[in-house]
């Protein structure tokens, strides 16, 4: 499997329809009329990139370069003000597990982040 390099100029309808075609290379034979509920926890069309369990499967299984963090919850709780935060700045997609692991494919909010300590509130205000 091909490493693949996420771009950050893709509209979020591209990166539905990128992912739906890795989604049906397994020959998923149910398709929603709304893509965006296979991949995305954001309705809206054109931001609000927090991807779906199973948006991550296909992320992950395409070959996407991944940055995978651990947050330190109780240093910096990912609140409903964070993921509104986060659905209005970040232009790729990221997954969150509502547990301690979040995976970026933004290069610079990775490093961001590191230099943060794990502050992922302030590593989304510097992106900006």
């Amino acid at each position: 499997m091909q490493e693949q390099r996420s771009s950050p100029l893709k509209s979020k309808k591209e990166w539905t329809q990128d992912l739906y075609q890795h989604y049906a290379i397994n020959d998923h034979n149910s398709v929603p009329r709304n893509l965006n509920v296979l991949f995305w926890y954001n309705l809206n069309e054109t931001r609000g990139f927090r991807l779906t369990p199973r948006g991550y499967d296909v992320v992950r299984m395409a070959g996407y370069t991944l940055y995978h963090h651990k947050i330190d919850l109780k240093t910096y709780p990912i609140t409903n003000r964070l993921l509104v935060l986060m659905d209005k700045i970040l232009v790729t997609p990221y997954y969150w597990n509502n547990k301690q692991d979040i995976v970026l494919m933004d290069e610079k909010l990775s490093v961001l982040l590191e230099l943060s300590g794990g502050d992922l509130f302030s590593a989304v205000e510097m992106n900006t």
